[in-house]
């Protein structure tokens, strides 16, 4: 890539990693480079500095050249994706705010707006919000740094979203009555999130609304 190239660069974290600049998806490279753009994106907001970054990526242990190593990554990082995108103070990182957009903020502020949506009472308008959402979703998050420590707390965070939108989109969808549209988007929903009783309570009354009451029956005696 160019170094003068200055396209917006799109970091998806919902699921594997998937980075694009501009239209054109390209290689991150091995697991360190990996976690080091993906700490830089879950702090897009701050500055991260060196030691900060080397205890992410290699906690405690002791690396040989550790500062070296990182620099060199961080290198390759603004070869990849614009130096223009990934910026450096010193010893200190960080993602530019306004060229980089990170797929998981995009998720938290559409599951926001949806679930305002639904309680102001314009449920048709929060079905393709929270379906424009949920269709970010493409796998477990950050599973690519899902060993480490610092990602379990964000991890968690995704997952709950992740619930309250496909609470949040059933709702809607049985507010407009598109109860077959619930039957199916709830199907989904149980399978990542079985123990979400609220999940089980819209296919239950879903199915009861489409005139499948026995189905109905059997849902609510699982």
């Amino acid at each position: 890539m160019d170094f003068s190239d200055s396209r917006p660069v799109e970091i998806c974290i919902l699921g594997p990693l998937v980075v694009r600049v501009g239209s054109d998806e390209v290689s991150i490279g091995g697991s360190v480079r990996r976690s080091i753009l993906l700490r830089l994106a879950l702090h897009r907001n701050q500055t991260l500095d060196a030691s900060r970054l080397s205890e992410a990526i290699w906690g405690g242990e002791r690396v040989s050249g550790a500062a070296n190593r990182l620099q060199a990554q961080i290198a390759l990082l603004r070869r990849t994706l614009g130096p223009e995108r990934v910026l450096t103070d010193g010893s200190s990182y960080r993602l530019d705010q306004a060229g980089v957009a990170v797929d998981a903020e995009l998720f938290e502020a559409e599951v926001a707006q949806g679930r305002t949506l639904l309680q102001a009472g314009e449920a048709h308008l929060a079905v393709d919000v929270l379906r424009s959402a949920l269709a970010r979703w493409r796998g477990p998050p950050l599973i690519d740094v899902a060993a480490y420590d610092w990602a379990a707390p964000v991890i968690a965070l995704l997952t709950e979203l992740n619930g309250l939108a496909h609470e949040a989109l059933l709702e809607s969808l049985l507010a407009v009555g598109l109860f077959g549209d619930v039957v199916v988007a709830a199907e989904q929903a149980i399978a990542e999130h079985p123990l979400r009783e609220s999940l089980w309570r819209s296919s239950m009354l879903a199915l009861a609304q489409a005139g499948r009451a026995a189905e109905s029956a059997r849902v609510f005696q699982r």
